[in-house]
């Protein structure tokens, strides 16, 4: 068996579909459609309900090219030729007692629309659970040991953040049950997905860091992250592809073990604000309806982060993933952004933006280097990141000699 095939295997038995006849729900439409990664794995697996492809209840329409792109599958659909866009599975039914079995019973939902994740040791997939037409909740069930922890940390993380009692920033109800995570609908009619920031995200953020903000010294907030021995720590590691660039992978933890001493030395007492923060906040990971801003994926969320954290990441990685970041300079554009936040906002008063936007860089590339260093076959995306980064240390982590 391929690799590819024993993941797709892992996933199916993992929620209880089988390609092979076996009961079905008689209310269940068993004709439904796959659609696979580059990689061969499953990446969305649905049916069509009144001219409607499932895996739309995972997207919300935002942007014009979002919009473009759903109104194409639709008229594939009405025109018989959704086949070129996904392959045809007409013998797929649930098994007796599985997971996904007991799911449409107890909550009494008569269809579903399954993603297989994204490719990766952290992969999970999501459940869409549908009754009369409409998305009742979706369920996150863990393929790997990886996503099984994270998935029990979102559980905790949801718990946490519903204890602020936020009125702009909503996040969805949950429930922890058998290491799967069950999820209210936030993908209501009418919501939005954007790619800008504008007056609602800045509200909600606003409104969390008010809630949840704690003042520290910079040389405080450095020993907490212990980035000085997590970047001494990646210099260590060996390279697992060829396609990573060892000099700018060298360059950049040089850069910022240099930072770090001189951020110490010159700005030790310097104060900045920690706050609650998403870690992956994103415009797929937020939807806007009215004056909402709905956030789901609480996977990586942390209570003591440099504030605006959130903020820069929802720049930095829409650039990244639409391959702009090397066309513009999303540091620009993060400036004028923490810029609108700090007129609105009391918790960014006394905070210096330059270290700010250069505190996100050490947390968040301290992170997922690593990741990238010891992946034996990094996405391309991961490729951009590393030549972003590059180019961000080069340029704005340079120190007085």
């Amino acid at each position: 068996m391929l690799p590819y095939e024993y993941m797709n295997k892992s996933i199916l038995d993992k929620i209880g579909i089988t390609f092979k006849k076996h009961r079905v729900k008689k209310s269940v439409n068993n004709i439904y459609y796959a659609r696979y990664w580059p990689d061969g794995t499953l990446r969305w697996l649905f049916n069509i309900n009144k001219g409607t492809p499932g895996f739309f209840a995972f997207y919300p329409v935002g942007d014009l090219r979002t919009k473009c792109i759903v109104l194409g599958i639709r008229l594939l659909v009405l025109c018989g030729g959704i086949w070129l866009f996904a392959k045809k599975c007409d013998d797929i039914s649930v098994v007796d007692n599985s997971l996904l079995d007991k799911l449409l019973n107890e909550f009494e939902c008569d269809c579903w629309s399954l993603f297989g994740g994204t490719p990766g040791v952290d992969r999970k997939a999501v459940l869409a659970l549908y009754s009369n037409g409409q998305v009742n909740m979706f369920v996150k069930v863990p393929i790997s040991a990886t996503s099984d922890i994270l998935i029990e940390n979102e559980s905790k993380n949801l718990e946490q953040m519903a204890g602020i009692n936020l009125e702009k920033y909503i996040i969805p109800d949950s429930k922890y049950i058998n290491r799967c995570l069950i999820l209210s609908n936030l993908n209501d009619k009418g919501v939005k997905s954007t790619s800008k920031l504008d007056e609602v995200h800045y509200n909600a953020l606003n409104e969390l860091y008010e809630k949840t903000l704690k003042v520290t010294t910079l040389t405080e907030y450095l020993k907490l992250l212990s980035l000085d021995s997590l970047f001494e720590s990646i210099g260590d590691i060996s390279l697992a592809h060829s396609c990573i660039d060892a000099y700018k992978v060298q360059s950049i933890v040089t850069s910022a073990i240099s930072y770090i001493r001189y951020l110490k030395r010159e700005f030790g007492t310097h104060q900045v604000t920690l706050t609650y923060a998403h870690m992956d906040f994103t415009p797929w990971n937020s939807f806007v309806l009215g004056d909402e801003l709905r956030v789901i994926d609480f996977e990586f969320f942390e209570k003591e982060i440099s504030i605006g954290y959130d903020l820069i990441h929802f720049i930095v990685q829409y650039d990244i993933m639409c391959d702009k970041a090397s066309l513009i300079n999303s540091r620009v554009e993060v400036k004028k952004s923490l810029e609108a936040l700090k007129d609105k906002s009391k918790a960014l008063a006394f905070d210096d933006i330059d270290i700010l936007i250069n505190l996100y860089y050490l947390k968040h590339v301290s992170r997922y280097l690593p990741i990238y260093l010891n992946s034996s076959n990094p996405h391309y995306q991961a490729i951009n990141q590393l030549e972003h980064w590059y180019n961000e240390f080069d340029r704005y982590f340079k120190t007085p000699t």
